[in-house]
């Protein structure tokens, strides 16, 4: 047998020994965590999530033992073979750790859903590690990405200048990235200063018009907003750093709304008070919390209704809304026509009998007068 032969050989046979014992060990912590899965329930999603990075780790890891041991064979291809795996090392590792950190925010959300908490600190809680999550994915990303180019030998090399002129290189990155940053602290801001959580209803004035919605996502560099129209209003995270909006469940998960009917004089206030009582306590939308009718404003000779109520969310707050205001217009139709809005006219009044006989003689009379004038102008004048 040559060399050669038993080299590659002796190759092949390190590599699948390095095969079995990772995967002897990867069924090793696989028996661990399903024995210990009641202390330590994350292990057991840990390893599973992980099984297929630690796959493709335990791949490249052989593939070098087996370059490292024909690396004396002539060639640029083991060169190149054993830069790639070198990269491939990176990735999976990379791979591994990000896979490691969700898998470690969802054990935490988890363990926070069963905790017997106010819904506000839950949410501000949630937003606040899923945000610690993304910075920690992004750190590692730029690690590892870091790490590939400095894989290569002309990137390395560069290092010692790079260092020389990181002053002027970190002043022309920050001016070409001066937007992306600016963001990117907006939304960490955002997160730690608890001003707006994901789940929150907010009211943000755009160019167009004021819209209402609910926060969805909160990233580093921008917000989402679910509309209620279905429609997804994304905004950078400066906008909620340098212009006004209210959030509406800033303290309280609830929130109220109003519906406006313009109505005559003549609506019965106390019975539509009834009825509003009664749509509401029929309905699943309402929270229980507002229920009221009160004259808001009389403008001519229309009066104003502003009938308040309340819903655990928006979206049940906007069907609320619309039920109320369909139920009480067809209330008003049917039970109460002379509640609709119409116009008064009014005649000027008669004068008397008497005013219109003396008035109808004295016109007559004055025909007359005329008449003779004019018989009299037409007689022969004798000198």
């Amino acid at each position: 047998m040559s060399d050669s032969v038993e080299t590659v050989l002796r190759a092949l046979i390190s590599a699948a020994v390095v095969i079995a014992a990772a995967y002897l060990g990867f069924a090793l912590l696989q028996w661990g965590a399903r024995r210990y899965s009641d202390r330590y329930p994350a292990l057991i999603k840990l390893i599973d999530r992980a099984r297929r990075p630690f796959r493709f780790l335990v791949g490249l890891v052989a593939a070098q033992v087996v370059s490292t041991r024909i690396a004396h064979v002539h060639g640029t291809w083991i060169d190149t073979l054993e830069h790639g795996l070198e990269i491939g090392t990176i990735v999976a590792l990379v791979w591994l750790a990000i896979t490691a950190v969700n898998v470690i925010e969802e054990q935490i959300l988890k363990n926070d859903v069963k905790r017997d908490r106010d819904p506000i600190d839950r949410r501000r809680f949630q937003t606040q590690i899923t945000l610690l999550r993304r910075l920690i994915v992004a750190s590692i990303v730029g690690i590892g990405v870091v790490a590939v180019l400095l894989t290569f030998p002309s990137v390395a090399s560069l290092g010692t200048t790079l260092i020389a002129s990181a002053g002027l290189i970190s002043i022309v990155a920050g001016l070409a990235a001066q937007t992306s940053l600016t963001n990117v602290f907006a939304g960490i801001q955002l997160a730690l200063s608890d001003t707006i959580r994901v789940g929150d209803v907010v009211v943000v004035d755009t160019q167009s018009s004021a819209q209402s919605g609910t926060v969805t996502q909160l990233t580093l560099t921008h917000v989402e907003m679910r509309l209620w129209d279905g429609r997804v209003l994304i905004l950078p995270s400066v906008f909620f750093i340098t212009q006004p909006f209210e959030n509406w469940t800033r303290n309280r998960n609830q929130i109220g709304g109003s519906v406006f009917l313009d109505v005559d004089w003549g609506t019965p206030v106390e019975h539509v008070r009834q009825e509003v009582t009664r749509i509401l306590e029929g309905s699943d939308l309402w929270d229980g919390r507002r229920n009221f009718v009160q004259i808001a404003n009389i403008v001519g000779a229309t009066m104003q209704l502003q009938i308040g109520v309340s819903a655990s969310n928006p979206e049940n707050l906007f069907a609320l809304q619309s039920l109320v205001r369909e139920k009480i217009t067809e209330f008003l139709i049917v039970r109460h026509p002379e509640s609709i809005v119409r116009n008064r006219t009014e005649p000027l009044a008669q004068p008397p009998e008497d005013a219109q006989d003396a008035e109808r003689d004295e016109k007559t009379e004055h025909a007359d007068d005329g008449a003779a004038t004019d018989e009299a102008d037409k007689l022969p004048t004798h000198r």
